[in-house]
């Protein structure tokens, strides 16, 4: 604590950046899903009980669904109802950052190039921010990377830190695959390059890490095992196919879809990928077989599906250090010894360092209370509020179709009194049902007048400027009944 308090600038810079990351993982709620999320959570807290089929919608209601992320909605509505919408945003931000501090912890070549690297990771996982489930999958992720590396030095034994984790992860998103994979990609790297070096290892080295991969070895089997202790049983390690291999979710999921380097947001990405290539190129050292797995695979991943970035920058942001390392053979290494009395200069550079920082969290502070204070208002911009509250005055009668973008939204103002056509839940409707419903409702092609016909739509709740909308203007049978420059509600004449 005292070497803390000292603030030496190597200190100062790890701060800094952590509090960079902490003031841009704070954002405006710009989720469609985190309504349902909360909605879900307030329906457990009430009910007593995990939901298995859906209360949501009419169109599949009673239908089965896999409440896979349960726990985390939960968590959700419980912060939301102890602070409302600031309390999900700071802790995501919070979670967000404690994420890429386990990857600083897990670089070479700290403060300085870890500290950059960890800024570039987490600026190029920036897309996928906010007040949602995937967040904790992130946090998770990382620790898995953690209790893997450090293993190694601190004993097998440690490994066995994976099983409470996968069994949290798995009660609170469905991502808990990814750290099985994680923990099988690193025992396949192992195993084959212990097999290659094993005639230049002597017998007890050969041994001990043959000890070692036993153990990871039993960890990966237990902690499979352990992910079946969940509301959905065993079928939970079969759900993440089914969402993986969703050409539903991967044509109309905009986060699902390639990331577009045309786009600025992804800049950070290409220079992540800019940077290992790179490092790969001019340093010496060669990457474990380990990292190279899942370097390929969610490298890959990463670029089929913009979702997929943060687990790679995961990985790629303690590789490049790594690999950089080799080319700073004399690069000094953090200070973890007690420091000798500060002269006089020191003293007047720590007074500078603490005021430097104390600089630094006024901004956030101020940073993340604009942010804050700005989220209300970009919830009546990115949602339906002001349509919600007219049919909460007016109790118009359906059913009611909605934009698919808008469904969680209206769960969370509008159920039980109105219950959605559709929501962000893709797995709950299937493909054929999103396919139609995007040709007929969202781009009104077809016999779209057929399609509400067959649902009895009495009510039409979608983007001001949606096609659908533009075509239910120039009919006499439905009129306009509100409109705002986010939404319109159109109701069938009778």
């Amino acid at each position: 604590m005292a070497d803390w308090l000292a603030l030496s600038p190597r200190r100062l810079l790890a701060a800094l950046g952590f509090i960079a990351i902490f003031v841009l993982a704070t954002q405006p709620v710009t989720d469609p899903d985190l309504w349902w999320h909360l909605r879900t959570g307030q329906w457990i807290a009430e009910q007593g009980a995990v939901p298995r089929a859906d209360p949501f919608s009419f169109t599949k209601s009673g239908e089965p669904w896999v409440a896979h992320e349960w726990l985390a909605d939960l968590t959700l509505f419980t912060l939301w109802r102890a602070g409302g919408m600031n309390a999900l945003v700071i802790v995501a931000a919070l979670v967000v950052t404690a994420a890429f501090a386990v990857v600083y912890s897990l670089s070479e070549l700290r403060p300085h190039l870890a500290v950059f690297t960890t800024l570039l990771a987490a600026l190029a996982s920036a897309v996928t921010w906010g007040p949602r489930p995937q967040m904790l999958t992130l946090l998770f992720a990382a620790l898995i990377l953690l209790i893997v590396q450090r293993a190694r030095a601190a004993g097998p034994r440690r490994l066995y830190l994976l099983l409470p984790l996968i069994l949290l992860w798995a009660n609170a998103h469905s991502g808990f695959f990814l750290g099985l994979i994680l923990i099988g990609a690193t025992l396949v790297g192992d195993i084959i390059e212990l097999l290659l070096r094993r005639r230049s290892l002597s017998p007890d080295a050969f041994a001990g890490q043959a000890q070692y991969l036993k153990h990871l070895t039993a960890a990966l089997v237990l902690a499979t095992l352990i992910a079946a202790i969940n509301p959905n049983g065993p079928a939970l390690l079969i759900y993440p196919f089914f969402t993986l291999t969703s050409r539903a979710m991967q044509t109309y999921i905009v986060e699902w879809h390639s990331p577009d380097f045309h786009d600025p947001r992804f800049l950070p990405f290409a220079l992540l990928l800019l940077s290992l290539l790179t490092s790969f190129a001019l340093s010496s050292r060669r990457p474990t077989l380990g990292d190279m797995l899942l370097l390929l695979g969610l490298g890959y991943e990463s670029l089929v599906s913009a979702r997929n970035i943060p687990f790679f920058a995961l990985v790629a942001a303690p590789v490049i250090t790594k690999q950089v390392s080799a080319l700073m053979p004399h690069a000094p290494q953090p200070v973890t010894g007690h420091s000798t009395a500060p002269t006089v200069p020191k003293r007047r550079l720590v007074v500078l360092n603490r005021l430097v920082l104390a600089v630094a969290v006024l901004v956030a502070v101020a940073r993340v209370g604009m942010t804050l204070t700005a989220d209300a208002a970009a919830v009546e911009q990115n949602f339906p509020a002001g349509a919600a509250a007219y049919l909460e005055q007016h109790h118009l009668p359906g059913p009611m179709l909605n934009s698919y973008n808008f469904g969680g939204y209206l769960i969370w103002r509008l159920f039980p009194a109105y219950k959605v056509f559709i929501d962000g839940r893709a797995d709950v409707y299937g493909d054929r049902f999103m396919d139609e419903y995007y040709a007929r409702a969202w781009q009104g092609r077809g016999d779209w007048q057929g399609y509400l016909d067959r649902y009895q739509i009495a009510l039409v709740l979608m983007e001001q400027d949606g096609a659908l909308t533009s075509l239910l203007r120039g009919q006499p049978q439905w009129r306009l009944v509100y409109e705002d420059k986010v939404a319109a509600i159109f109701q069938r004449a009778p």
